[in-house]
Parts: C-alpha cells; sequence; structure tokens
C-alpha cells in the first residue's frame, strides 16, 4: 500500500513561505524580500490554507533568479556602452 506522506512533503519543500524566502535571499525584510521577487519576475504560485495563510513561491524558480543576478557592485550602466558594434572597415568610408 503506497503511503501519499511523501507527495504532501514533496508538495511543500517545493514551495517556500515569503518568510522562507527572505531568509533564504537575505532580506532585511519581508517586505524587501516582496519587493526583491517582483524585480525579479517571480510571482507566487499559491497560498496556505486558513485566513491568514501565506503566499507561497516555487523554490526552483527563487533558486535560479538568484543565481542570475548580477554580483554586489555590478555596473550594469557599462553594458549598454561595450556591447559590440557592426564592424566597419576604415577603408570602405574613404
Amino acid at each position: 500500500m503506497p503511503d501519499s506522506k511523501p507527495d504532501a512533503e514533496s508538495r511543500e519543500s517545493a514551495t517556500m513561505t515569503l518568510a522562507e524566502v527572505t531568509e533564504y535571499i537575505g532580506a532585511t525584510s519581508t517586505g524587501s524580500a516582496r519587493k526583491t521577487l517582483s524585480r525579479w519576475g517571480v510571482t507566487a504560485v499559491g497560498r496556505e490554507p486558513g485566513r491568514g495563510g501565506a503566499s507561497l513561491y516555487d523554490r526552483e524558480q527563487i533558486r535560479a533568479a538568484k543565481a542570475a543576478r548580477p554580483g554586489r557592485g555590478h555596473r550594469s550602466d557599462l553594458e549598454k556602452e561595450s556591447s559590440p558594434e557592426p564592424s566597419t572597415s576604415p577603408q570602405s568610408e574613404a
């Protein structure tokens, strides 16, 4: 007889509450974590049961978004200037 508990546990471990996300990403508050998730494009996938149920976020989506973020001190304004331009030879203009 198969046990249904592993399915419930795997479902729970596949999601994180906002409080867990706050700790995972190193945010100072849940409000800061919510704003960071919004910037990263991560949305809630569900809610915990009950009237005061917390939003649930996909663990893998958060892990991928955190890994893809630029590092501390990253100068994103320099990327626009350093983009490769089409190569033209100076001789063809003369």
